[in-house]
């Protein structure tokens, strides 16, 4: 690669002490990523696809752990023409006062979704307060230091059992003069045990159960509904283009 990712020394630590379960987890689950892929894909595209999954991953991990250091995220994502007017969508229905005037964000497990907050956030998206919805790691000292990592101002982190009633109250409070957008964010992928609010598709042949808070929320409370990602840039590490940007945002109306 061409440019590095430098860490302070106390995240350096951390990494050190996180290669051996990485190793691990890597080694574990290595069979059941390519088994899935094999399951859509041809031989030769699903070994790519998985070795670009691996490395993501790590990019992600070296991002996060660096992320309370980037002065200003937003000039170090690019954007494309869909999403500039995507963009300019939401900031019209954020401001217009109305009390439906909120947004739910949906997102995957791809890319590099913890810089999602500060990506729609002001001045580009004119929100007062976010709802991220999160599950809690079971290792308390890391669930600890990411959470430090993740504050921000303006950032509220919910849990994400027994959450519904809270994010459908928020999102219809009032937006007096367009200056109280709430904006709540879902990964959209998370695996769903409830039996009563689960969906049950079919991907890649077999039944899926399919979370529907998102859906839900939108249909109760009028809030618009969007999909985003922020994907990693390839050629920002195989360049050195000072245009380059090493994120791309993906914005889109559901």
């Amino acid at each position: 690669m061409v440019r590095e990712i430098t860490l302070h020394r106390d995240h350096q630590k951390v990494v050190t002490n996180l290669h051996g379960t990485w190793r691990l987890v890597i080694r574990l689950r290595r069979r059941v990523v390519l088994d899935r892929i094999a399951a859509g894909l041809p031989s030769d595209d699903g070994h790519r696809v998985a070795r670009d999954s691996y490395t993501y991953a790590a990019l992600s991990l070296l991002w996060l752990l660096r992320l309370d250091g980037v002065a200003s995220p937003q000039t170090s994502i690019s954007l494309d023409e869909d999403t500039r007017e995507s963009l300019a969508s939401m900031r019209t229905v954020l401001a217009n006062g109305q009390t439906s005037s909120h947004a739910i964000i949906t997102t995957g497990h791809i890319g590099f979704w913890e810089i999602i907050p500060a990506a729609l956030a002001r001045p580009a998206v004119p929100v007062q307060t976010q709802w991220i919805v999160y599950r809690p790691l079971h290792n308390a000292a890391l669930d600890d230091l990411v959470a430090s990592i993740r504050s921000a101002p303006g950032r509220r982190f919910i849990a994400d059992k027994k959450c519904y009633g809270l994010l459908r109250d928020v999102l219809q409070r009032p937006n007096a003069n367009g200056n109280a957008a709430q904006l709540v964010g879902l990964v959209a992928d998370q695996r769903c045990n409830s039996e009563r609010t689960r969906a049950t598709v079919t991907f890649l042949g077999q039944p899926t159960h399919m979370a529907t808070g998102a859906a839900r929320l939108h249909m109760e409370t009028g809030a618009t509904l969007w999909f985003t990602s922020v994907l990693h840039n390839k050629r920002f590490y195989e360049s050195s283009d000072p245009s380059e940007k090493p994120f791309h945002l993906v914005l889109r109306p559901v």
